[in-house]
């Protein structure tokens, strides 16, 4: 899920950097290496709503997938100086003030009729949530992690926050910052290919290793 686009730019990083096209350019990349078949939200420049992604996973299911969902998105601080990856699960209660910062910084691209919508899908299919899933998604994040620290990408922490794309999920999920576009030297990094396909390689072998960990276990045995 390439965050934003369309209408809804995202962030505007150092150097004019765009979080819509850098999102999207790295989930191609994602979409072009990962070892299973995979579906973006979107391929090009245009927005989707909150209700529209969540569909979106829900007739992949319809179909017979058993689908992971990984939200892309770039982040920005007041801080110049803060940097690094930020992986995010679901959690009612944000980690801490700066999680709850970047939860707003995402939350607020869908507006209240989109959520409320979105609302009673979640309300006729959360019967299908059980308590494992936050586990699972917790895993997949975890093993994301350590794949892009075998690869050098500095990762500052690993959170959870209340992301809507997050909570009215049904399948294993994610939200990845794949970096800050306010700091100068990241900003100049995230725009190099080189560190792009650093990312989406590192994303899709956690991914991968994931799917055999998830199957070896049987769904964590749920």
């Amino acid at each position: 899920d390439p965050g934003h686009g369309g209408k809804d730019p995202g962030g505007l990083g150092v150097g004019g950097l765009e979080e819509k096209s850098l999102v999207l350019a790295i989930s191609k990349k994602i979409s072009s290496v990962l070892g299973v078949k995979t579906f973006l939200t979107r391929k090009d420049d245009r927005y989707m709503t909150l209700k529209e992604r969540m569909e979106f996973v829900r007739k992949l299911i319809e179909k017979g997938y058993n689908p992971l969902f990984i939200s892309i998105h770039g982040n920005i601080s007041l801080n110049p100086e803060t940097s690094g990856v930020e992986i995010y699960t679901l959690s009612e209660n944000a980690s801490d003030e700066e999680a709850r910062a970047v939860e707003m910084k995402e939350n607020i691209n869908f507006d209240i009729s989109d959520i409320k919508e979105t609302e009673e899908l979640y309300e006729i299919l959360k019967d299908l949530i059980n308590d494992g899933l936050r586990n699972q998604s917790e895993k997949m994040a975890e093993i994301i992690a350590n794949n892009m620290k075998e690869k050098d990408i500095k990762i500052k922490s690993r959170k959870k926050a209340n992301f809507y794309v997050l909570k009215y999920n049904i399948v294993p999920s994610a939200l990845i910052e794949v970096g800050y576009m306010s700091n100068l030297k990241e900003a100049k990094l995230l725009q190099t290919k080189i560190h792009q396909e650093k990312i989406a390689l590192s994303i899709a072998k956690g991914v991968e290793e994931f799917i055999v960990y998830y199957n070896r276990t049987r769904g964590f045995s749920r």
